[in-house]
């Protein structure tokens, strides 16, 4: 039986699928990348993190600084993001149903829990912040184990293709959202447990798993 349901932050919760583009872009002439058409996003999110840098055509030595330099533009704007349409109403129907509610983030946690007031949405036992570049199964299983929480019991919930192989070499089922970074054939390609293409969804899914 489902207990806990551990959610990503960026692109699950708050709707920073825009913000984010625009924030690559601002970082383009620093790295020396091409700029992404704003009007053809969609081709992206076909992508892995590491496809897009691939893509790009960035050298893996200049990665950790780029992702250093992404994150902390994000976190200094997350206050002014909205959250997933349908999502509190949702959030607030499954802590009502008993279930455990966390959230795993490279953002801190005082922007995540200004974020989560600002929009009355304290509905989490748990905000996680730590980060892994390309091992985010390591931030998960780091979370599991500080929190007590059986893999058997929980599932995580997230937007990206590195959401699904992270939360698989935990060992943990996911349910991919649509609503984020990729698109859902992007993340049908690497085999999500579940998908769910509106919020209401995730409350008849759990129940049921």
């Amino acid at each position: 039986m489902i207990r806990s349901l551990v959610f990503d932050f960026d692109g699950t919760i708050a709707d920073t699928f825009q913000t984010s583009f625009e924030v690559i872009n601002s970082l383009s002439d620093r790295y020396g990348i091409e700029k992404i058409d704003i009007d053809s996003i969609e081709m992206y999110r076909e992508k892995s993190m590491k496809e897009m840098f691939l893509h790009f055509h960035i050298p893996l030595f200049k990665a950790p600084a780029l992702v250093k330099d992404f994150t902390t533009r994000m976190h200094a704007i997350i206050a002014d993001q909205q959250p997933i349409s349908g999502l509190s109403n949702v959030l607030s129907e499954l802590k009502a149903n008993g279930y455990s509610l966390s959230i795993i983030t490279s953002n801190s946690v005082d922007n995540v829990q200004l974020f989560l007031k600002k929009h009355d949405m304290a509905f989490f036992d748990h905000v996680y912040s730590d980060s892994s570049l390309f091992g985010k199964n390591r931030v998960i299983s780091r979370f599991l184990k500080k929190n007590h929480l059986d893999q058997k019991e929980a599932v995580y919930i997230g937007d990206e293709i590195r959401d699904i192989e992270a939360a698989h070499k935990s060992g943990l089922k996911i349910i991919s959202v649509t609503w984020g970074f990729n698109s859902e054939s992007g993340l049908l390609k690497h085999n999500p447990d579940h998908i769910v293409r509106k919020p209401a969804e995730i409350i008849d899914l759990v129940a049921g798993m």
